[in-house]
C-alpha cells in the first residue's frame, strides 16, 4: 500500500452494498459517479462522488491529507462535504485529524457546518458506536455517545445551557423505518434540575422525510404538568400544533411557531374555567438572545378578567440571565400600564410603573419574589388625579314662593334602607321620595296613593328572605396565597367621586394577615385615621376596624360615600369594631365593640322638625311632606353605640337645636336588621317666656320605632302617654297646636273601664294619620303601596306591637263620638316658613 498510486479512477452507474445490519441485507448505493486520484501513497487523496442512497440524492466530495499515513495508523488531516436536498438541505462540511487504529476511527477537532449550525469537538466511531468528547453545539458544550445497533438508535447526551446542567438519554426504534420516511417509536429522558425540578420523560413517534423531522404524536410530562401534541421541523422552523399544556390549575392549548428568526403564538389559557386567548409574536429572536432589544407585540382576550381586549407592545432582551422588558404599553379599555422589567433568579422587577384609569394615575416601583411557594410582593406607589370633584358646598337654599310652596321637591330615589334583593346592604338615612303635594293629601282615613319607584337593579349574589347578610363564603383565604408590603401616597386624588386631599397608606400581608394603616388621612376639610386588619391565617377571618375622622364636612362627604345629601354641618365618626366569620351574616352576628357619630353646627335638609311639631292640626289632618326648602338646624347631632354579639346599643341619640331638641334611646339588631327605639322631642313653645329666657316643652306623646330597619314601624309609646295624660294634653295645648278641641276621650282621658290602658289599643286616627306620618317622614320611610293591614300588627318578642293605621279607640259607652267625628276640619296650606337662623 505504500507504493499504491492513482492517476485517475472513475466510475459510471456504479453500485455498492453496504454490510448486512442485524440480519438484514445491507443497503444499497446506486448509480454511483466517482472520481478519485491519488498521485502517491504519501500524498492527498481526492474525490467526488454522487449517487442515489435509500432514494435520497446524495453528493460528497473531499481529501485525506495522506492516505498512507491514515492507513498506517497515523493522523492525516480530512476535510468533507456533503451535499442532499433531501436529507441536509443546507449541506453540510466536516474537517479534522483522522485516525484509523485497531478497528476505531478517530476524529480530533473536528468541526461540522451545515447552514447556521456549527458542531464541533473530539469524536470516535468503533463498534457501531459514536461517542463524541469536549463538544460544542452552537457554543453549547456536551458530551454524548450515539449507538445504532439492534436496528434502534441509542443515545446519551450531558449538555450545560447556560451553566446549567441538562442530561438527555432516549431511543429510536425501527431506525430503518424511520429513514424510509415511516413512524419510529421514539423514547426520551431528561434531566434538568434548574430548569425542570421533577424531570421530564417525553415518548410518542418520530418520522424523517423530505428533510422534514417529525414527531406526529407526542407527550411529555414532568411531575404533575403535561405537554402533548404534534411537532415538526422543517426548514430551520419549528412548530407545534394542535399542543395542549397543563401546569398545575393552568391550561394551554393552541399553535406556536418558530420561524425566520420569530416566535408566533396562537394560544389559550384557561385558569379556574376562564379562558384568555393570546396570540402575538416576538421578532428578532437572536437579537433577544443575544442581548439587544426584539419587538414584542402581543394581544389578550381575558373577558372574565379584563374589561376589555388588551395590547402589550413593547421590547425585550436577555442578557447576564435576566429577561428584561424595556418600554412596554399594556392597555384594556380604559385601563394603562407603563413601564420596564427584568426578571431574573425568580425575581420580577417592575421599575418604574405607571398604571393610568381615566382621570387616576398610579406610579411608582414594584418588585414580586416568585420563590417559593408563596410569592412576595414589595411596592412603593404614588397616587394622583386629575379629575374633578364634585362642589363641597351644598347647593344653595331656594326661594320657593307661597302660592308654589306645594309642590313636591324632586323625588331622591326609594328608601335607601331598602336593599334591592341581592344587592350590598348599605345603611343610610334620607328623607323619602316625595309623594303628592301636601295641600292636596287627603284628610280621610285613606293613605295617599303613591307610583310605585322603579327597583334598581340587583346586583349579583341571592339573600334569604328578609334577611341582607349572605350565607356564601367570601374569598379571604385566597389572602394566603402572597406576601406583600406596599407602601401608597395619595395626593389629592379622585376616585369614583370619592376625594382624598392627602395620605400614606400602608398594607402588610403575611401569612394570610393583611394590615391596611393610614395613620395621617386628610379628606373633606378634616381627617384623621384608619386600622383595618382581615386575619385569614387561622380556620375562621377574623377582622378589626379602627376609625377616627374629625372635622369632615358632612354635605361632601355622605354625598361623595353614600349618595346621602340630607345633612350638612361638621361630622366626626369614630369606630373600633371586631368580628369574624367567613360569610356576612357570620360577620355581623360577632360584631362587638363601640361606634358613634356626630355631626355640630348643622342641619337636616328637606326636613323642619319645629315647623312640624308647632303645626299639630296641620300635621294631624293632611299629612306632612318633605320640601327640598325645608331645614332644621341643630348644634348637635350624635349617638355612641356600644355593640356586642351584632347588638348595637345606645342610651344618647341627641339632636339638639335652637328650635327643637329630640333625645331617645334603642337597639339596632344588626344580624336581624331591626330597630327598636323610643325617642322624646322637646321643642320651643316660644321665643321668650314670662321669666325672660326660652321655654322648651317636651312633646306629649314619646315616639317608638320599632321593626325592619327598612321599614319600621313609627307611633306613639302608649305607656308614655298613658303614665300621665293630662299633662300630655297640657303641654301639647300649650305649643298652640289645633288638638285643644279634641273630646279628652281621644287621648284616653275619663273613658272609664275599658279605656286606652286596659285594653292597649292604639291611639286614635288623628294622632296615628298625622303624628305617626310625619314622624315616618322625618326618619325617611315611605309607606308601602297597597292598602293599611288589616288587624293589629304582631311585634316581635319583646318589641311593642305597633298600631294599625286607620284604627280607632273602642268607646267606653255607646254615646262616645268617633275620633274623625270630632276631629277639626282640614287647614288650609300654611303660612311660608320662616328660614332658621
Amino acid at each position: 500500500m505504500q507504493q499504491l498510486t492513482l492517476d485517475k479512477l472513475h466510475v459510471r452507474n456504479g453500485t455498492v452494498i453496504l454490510p448486512e445490519s442485524d440480519g438484514a441485507p445491507g443497503k444499497r448505493v446506486t448509480g454511483l459517479d466517482l472520481d478519485a486520484t491519488l498521485p502517491h501513497a504519501d500524498g492527498p487523496l481526492t474525490f467526488e462522488a454522487s449517487g442515489s442512497y435509500d432514494g435520497d440524492r446524495v453528493a460528497a466530495s473531499g481529501s485525506i491529507g495522506s492516505f498512507a499515513q491514515l492507513l498506517a495508523g497515523g493522523p492525516s488531516s480530512v476535510k468533507l462535504a456533503l451535499r442532499s436536498p433531501d436529507l441536509l438541505p443546507d449541506g453540510a462540511t466536516i474537517d479534522g485529524a483522522a485516525t484509523y487504529k485497531d478497528g476505531t476511527l478517530t476524529l480530533a477537532e473536528f468541526a461540522a457546518r451545515s447552514g447556521a449550525h456549527t458542531l464541533s469537538g473530539n469524536a470516535t466511531y468503533a463498534d457501531d458506536t459514536l461517542t463524541i468528547a469536549q463538544g460544542s453545539f452552537d457554543k453549547t458544550p456536551f458530551a454524548g455517545r450515539a449507538k445504532l445497533a439492534d436496528g434502534a438508535l441509542t443515545v446519551a447526551v450531558n449538555a450545560a445551557i447556560d451553566g446549567k446542567p441538562v442530561g438527555i438519554t432516549g431511543a429510536l426504534n425501527q431506525i430503518d423505518q424511520f429513514f424510509a420516511g415511516g413512524e419510529a417509536p421514539l423514547a426520551l429522558k431528561v434531566a434538568a434540575p434548574d430548569y425542570l425540578p421533577a424531570g421530564a420523560d417525553l415518548s410518542g413517534t418520530a418520522t424523517y422525510k423530505d428533510g422534514a423531522f417529525a414527531l406526529p404524536r407526542f407527550t411529555a410530562a414532568s411531575g404533575a404538568d403535561t405537554l402533548s401534541g404534534a411537532a415538526l421541523y422543517k426548514d430551520d422552523a419549528l412548530s407545534l400544533s394542535g399542543f395542549t399544556a397543563k401546569l398545575g390549575e393552568r391550561t394551554i392549548a393552541g399553535d406556536a411557531t418558530y420561524k425566520d428568526d420569530a416566535v408566533i403564538l396562537d394560544v389559550t389559557v384557561t385558569e379556574d374555567g376562564k379562558p384568555a386567548k393570546i396570540a402575538g409574536s416576538v421578532t428578532a429572536i437572536d437579537k433577544l438572545l443575544g442581548g439587544e432589544p426584539a419587538p414584542i407585540k402581543i394581544t389578550i382576550d381575558a373577558p372574565d378578567r379584563l374589561p376589555a381586549p388588551a395590547s402589550v407592545d413593547g421590547a425585550a432582551y436577555y442578557k447576564d440571565d435576566t429577561l428584561v422588558l424595556t418600554g412596554f404599553t399594556a392597555v384594556s379599555g380604559p385601563y394603562r400600564l407603563t413601564g420596564n422589567g427584568t426578571y431574573k433568579d425568580d425575581i420580577l422587577v417592575l421599575d418604574p410603573i405607571t398604571a393610568a384609569t381615566g382621570e387616576q394615575t398610579v406610579s411608582g416601583a414594584m418588585t414580586a419574589n416568585l420563590a417559593g411557594d408563596v410569592p412576595t410582593i414589595t411596592a412603593t406607589l404614588n397616587a394622583t388625579s386629575t379629575g374633578q370633584a364634585k362642589d363641597a358646598a351644598p347647593p344653595p337654599e331656594q326661594t320657593v314662593p307661597a302660592e308654589k310652596a306645594k309642590t313636591p321637591a324632586p323625588p331622591t330615589g326609594g328608601n335607601p334602607l331598602a336593599a334591592p334583593p341581592g344587592s350590598e346592604t348599605e345603611i343610610a338615612i334620607a328623607p323619602p321620595a316625595a309623594g303628592i303635594p301636601a295641600a292636596e293629601a287627603p284628610a280621610s282615613e285613606a293613605p295617599a296613593s303613591k307610583a310605585p319607584a322603579p327597583k334598581p337593579a340587583a346586583k349579583p349574589g341571592t339573600r334569604d328572605s328578609g334577611f341582607g347578610w349572605r350565607a356564601e363564603k367570601i374569598g379571604v383565604l385566597a389572602l394566603k396565597g402572597v406576601n406583600a408590603d406596599i407602601t401608597l401616597t395619595l395626593d389629592q386624588a379622585v376616585h369614583e367621586g370619592i376625594r382624598i386631599g392627602a395620605a400614606t397608606v400602608k398594607a402588610t400581608l403575611a401569612g394570610g394577615k393583611l394590615t391596611i394603616a393610614a395613620p395621617d388621612l386628610k379628606a373633606y376639610g378634616g381627617g384623621g385615621s384608619l386600622n383595618l386588619v382581615i386575619d385569614a391565617s387561622g380556620p375562621a377571618p377574623a377582622y378589626s376596624l379602627k376609625l377616627a375622622l374629625a372635622g369632615l364636612d358632612a354635605y361632601p362627604f355622605l354625598r361623595d360615600v353614600a349618595d346621602f345629601t340630607t345633612i350638612e354641618g361638621k361630622a366626626a365618626l369614630d369606630a373600633d369594631l371586631a368580628a369574624s366569620g367567613d360569610s356576612e351574616r357570620a360577620m355581623v352576628s360577632s360584631l362587638n365593640g363601640s361606634a358613634s357619630f356626630n355631626f355640630t353646627d348643622g342641619a337636616l335638609r328637606g326636613l323642619n322638625v319645629a315647623n312640624m311639631l308647632r303645626t299639630l292640626t296641620t300635621g294631624i289632618l293632611t299629612g306632612w311632606q318633605f320640601k327640598q326648602e325645608a331645614k332644621t338646624v341643630f348644634n348637635k347631632f350624635g349617638a355612641s353605640f356600644k355593640i356586642a354579639s351584632g347588638q348595637a346599643v345606645t342610651d344618647d341619640l341627641r339632636l339638639l337645636g335652637p328650635l327643637v331638641s329630640v333625645g331617645g334611646a334603642g337597639t339596632v339588631d344588626i344580624p336581624a336588621q331591626r330597630l327598636k327605639f323610643r325617642v322624646n322631642p322637646f321643642m320651643l313653645a316660644s321665643v321668650e317666656g314670662q321669666s325672660g329666657k326660652n321655654n322648651m316643652l317636651g312633646f306629649p306623646v314619646p315616639i317608638a320605632v320599632a321593626g325592619p330597619w327598612d321599614n319600621p314601624a313609627i307611633y306613639p309609646d302608649i305607656v308614655g302617654v298613658l303614665e300621665n295624660p293630662v299633662a300630655a294634653y297640657s303641654q301639647l295645648n300649650a305649643l298652640g297646636g289645633g288638638l285643644i278641641s279634641m273630646p279628652t276621650n281621644l287621648l284616653g282621658i275619663d273613658t272609664g273601664d275599658g279605656g286606652l290602658v286596659e285594653k292597649s289599643v292604639a291611639v286614635p286616627t288623628a294622632i296615628t294619620k298625622g303624628v305617626l306620618g310625619g314622624i315616618g317622614q322625618v326618619l325617611g320611610v315611605k309607606k308601602k303601596d297597597g292598602a293599611a293591614p288589616q288587624g293589629q300588627a304582631v311585634a316581635p318578642q319583646g318589641e311593642t306591637a305597633p298600631p294599625v293605621p286607620g284604627e280607632t279607640a273602642a268607646p267606653a259607652s255607646g254615646d262616645a263620638a268617633p275620633a274623625e267625628a270630632e276631629a277639626p276640619a282640614a287647614a288650609q296650606a300654611p303660612p311660608p316658613k320662616r328660614r332658621p337662623r
